[in-house]
């Protein structure tokens, strides 16, 4: 199952639109992610970056999956690992460059060439994989409950002396730069999520 270049810039694209669409920002997280959410890992537990990191969170949200952990069918192998039937493969990039030495000109001068070149790995997340080590699995993680501060009342009387326009309530705090507001959760927001 090998990608072409233009298939992977594609299907990245594709998704980011689909979720704009939908009303999500591919790159922005709930206020509240619980459980063991975060960054998504490489097998041996290092965080992807860049495209990597979007796509694969994306994608994680999208199915549903709970596990930060993403490997190719042979790593999951190697680990002792079994791909179900009917998991959904997903993909990482690797982009890179390297020199590949010129032939010599007229002069007789020779100009290495930069070569960029963009790989694409088929990857699964470990929710769709059986017989690896417990700790690629999250643990039931209760979510962490939302306190009400005790400086509230500081807390509201400073903001009561600026000149902005701020909106209580919603599910998250966020300045607004189109319509110059700013929107934060009060106290009320935060007792009735408790």
């Amino acid at each position: 199952m090998t990608a072409t270049t233009r298939d992977i810039a594609a299907d990245i694209t594709a998704a980011i639109i689909a979720r704009l669409e939908a009303g999500t920002l591919p790159w922005q997280r709930s206020w509240s992610v619980t459980g063991e959410g975060g960054r998504p890992l490489r097998h041996e537990g290092v965080p992807y970056t860049g495209i990597n990191a979007l796509w694969l969170w994306a994608t994680a949200d999208t199915y549903g999956y709970r596990s930060r952990y993403w490997m190719t069918a042979r790593q999951a192998r190697e680990l002792g690992g079994e791909i179900n039937r009917d998991a959904r493969p997903s993909f990482s990039v690797y982009a890179s460059t390297f020199r590949k030495a010129g032939m010599p000109n007229l002069l007789g001068a020779t100009a290495d060439q930069m070569i960029r070149f963009l790989r694409s790995y088929v990857v699964f997340n470990a929710d769709e994989i059986v017989g690896l080590p417990d700790y690629y699995y999250p643990r039931e993680v209760a979510p962490t409950p939302l306190l009400i501060s005790e400086r509230q009342d500081r807390i509201d009387a400073f903001f009561g002396g600026i000149p902005a326009k701020v909106r209580h309530g919603g599910d998250r705090a966020f300045f607004h730069p189109t319509f110059d507001y700013i929107a934060y959760l009060n106290s009320q927001c935060v007792s009735q999520a408790i």
